[in-house]
């Protein structure tokens, strides 16, 4: 990339394309994130995972709404915390796409 940075492709573009190419609309997008979430929920609460996760201590930036200070405060993360399995199809399909008229979401 250093070398032809006109190269880059952002992940956002490239799922666009991807879309784009293969005829993926949106419903489709949609319908594949609600399983991939259901799947995600029932190896979580089976533990599959729980021999592969280990705890990390970081610390996490608190920012004081009213003075705009920082402070920081130890954190241990047990989880992945991205995982959303009570994701519905209702709720997906109001999440707006990344970019206007296209379909790649946050979902």
């Amino acid at each position: 990339m250093a070398m032809k940075p006109e190269m880059y492709m952002s992940m956002l573009d490239t799922a666009e394309v991807v879309a784009e190419r293969y005829k993926i609309g949106r419903d489709k997008q949609d319908e594949y994130s609600l399983e991939c979430q259901r799947r995600v929920g029932a190896a979580l609460q089976a533990g599959r995972f729980n021999d592969e996760i280990v705890p990390f201590t970081t610390k996490m930036a608190l920012v004081n709404k009213d003075t705009k200070e920082v402070t920081f405060e130890q954190v241990t993360l047990t989880k992945d915390e991205g995982p959303r399995p009570e994701t519905t199809a209702e709720g997906l399909a109001r999440i707006k796409p990344v970019f206007e008229g296209k379909t790649i979401s946050a979902g």
